[in-house]
């Protein structure tokens, strides 16, 4: 099985890595691990005048050694990418072009009700031709509640007929 997994060093792409090794092995999995840098982060250094060529370095060394080492001590066969461009468009197309049977990419975590996927996830969810595992990112630890004091009842009262 071909498997294209989106990584981008959130906890979110940690977590889908993670899926992957759970569920790779018995798939007999060859993984593409590919990260693509949106060219808007690109043109963000650009303008501000740092050089990107020592961070895109960094990403990708990253991604062909701690990102992908989990992986590789699974077994699997992993090869690595780094793209530029927007990233559902470029994953979806990657996907395509390799055949792949199966992507895999990390939700990121959002707090509001209205926005349960985010930008990327809900592109790749609606453009994917291949199906999409998409893993959510580690559950936010919720605080104790604190013992208070208990509300009371409101006193009750009667109720009048409108009419």
């Amino acid at each position: 099985m071909k498997i294209v997994l989106g990584l981008d060093g959130s906890p979110g792409s940690e977590r889908a890595a993670q899926w992957v090794v759970a569920h790779g092995p018995s798939l007999d999995a060859q993984v593409s691990a590919v990260l693509i840098v949106p060219r808007a982060e690109i043109w963000g250094l650009a303008a501000l005048q740092i050089d990107s060529g020592p961070v895109i370095s960094d990403l990708r060394s990253h991604l062909a050694g701690d990102w992908t080492e989990p992986l590789r001590t699974a077994g699997l066969r992993v090869t690595t990418r780094l793209g530029r461009g927007d990233p559902a468009t470029e994953l979806c197309k990657l996907a395509e072009a390799r055949q792949a049977d199966l992507l895999v990419i990390g939700a990121k975590s959002h707090r509001a009700v209205y926005d349960l996927l985010g930008g990327t996830a809900h592109k790749i969810t609606n453009h994917a031709r291949i199906p999409v595992v998409l893993v959510p990112p580690p559950a936010e630890p919720r605080p104790p509640k604190q013992p208070g004091p208990k509300k009371r009842a409101p006193a009750s009262r009667p109720v009048r007929p409108l009419l």
